[in-house]
């Protein structure tokens, strides 16, 4: 166990798939010593180093996007689709609460390991633990729980508003996704974990569920760099790539600076 209190347990390439299954979402970083942080929270860190004005922050940047994304695209959610309009702020580097997760592991690696210099890691994270501890805590607060169930109805908008948005902070984790999927969330089989409160570091929202110190619940996978090179070709002949989970020139132009089979003929 890391001194984050997380379980950490170094694996090869051909260990990954023992932890593929359909009761864990996943997240890779290219540096195995990262952190699980928001944008939110690195923006507060770089402007005042506190994270005390974070829902300030956040309002402030969700309140601008929201008036000038009309100058950018006409693709623009409706005014109480607060997920969607957080999902395109997060795709199109704007800082927020979300926090990137896939369910595929292979997804998840090749995050991890495209630009990868040295070991890095996936995040595994049990979601029926994320879902059934969470659910305890909100109704613990007696606040209704109904954002844990049926995350693909329409009224998941709504139910994120009203049990989360429009409550007072507290810490835990909620998995969830807009109703509308968009073709990044749809290709990279993504969803977001949200940190209920934005004063503390996602870690320690993660933190405040119960179990969190057991690897049945969430794991750092460390995948060792020597692995990096067979790792890349096995992703290109699942056709998992750059140009693939980016479609369009800028995913294919920049897939061709990480890796090509042609290279090694």
């Amino acid at each position: 166990m890391n001194k984050s209190s997380f379980s950490e347990l170094p694996i090869t390439w051909d260990d990954l798939e023992k932890f593929d299954n359909s009761q864990s979402i996943y997240r890779g970083h290219r540096c195995a010593e990262w952190r699980l942080e928001t944008s939110l929270k690195r923006l507060c860190t770089r402007q005042c180093n506190d994270l005390a004005k974070a829902e300030k922050i956040e309002n402030v940047v969700f309140r601008e996007f929201r008036r000038r994304l009309h100058h950018y695209s006409n693709n623009v959610p409706a005014v109480g689709q607060r997920l969607r309009w957080l999902s395109l702020m997060q795709h199109h580097g704007a800082p927020t609460r979300f926090l990137d997760w896939t369910y595929s592991i292979y997804v998840a690696a090749y995050f991890a390991i495209e630009k990868a210099r040295g070991d890095s890691a996936v995040w595994v994270i049990n979601k029926n633990w994320l879902k059934d501890e969470g659910e305890r805590i909100f109704k613990s607060e007696s606040r209704e729980a109904l954002i844990f169930h049926n995350k693909g109805d329409e009224e998941v908008e709504e139910r994120f508003f009203r049990d989360v948005i429009n409550r007072p902070p507290l810490p835990a984790v909620v998995q969830v996704n807009p109703f509308q999927l968009d073709e990044r969330l749809t290709i990279q089989k993504g969803v977001f974990l949200y940190p209920c409160d934005a004063t503390k570091a996602f870690e320690q929202n993660l933190r405040a569920m119960p179990g969190h110190d057991d690897q049945k619940h969430v794991l750092k996978l460390v995948i060792s760099h020597v692995d990096r090179m067979k790792a890349m070709k096995k992703l290109h002949a699942m056709n998992i790539s750059r140009a693939t989970l980016f479609p369009g020139l800028d995913g294919f132009a920049q897939s061709l600076s990480v890796y090509h089979p042609l290279w090694y003929e």
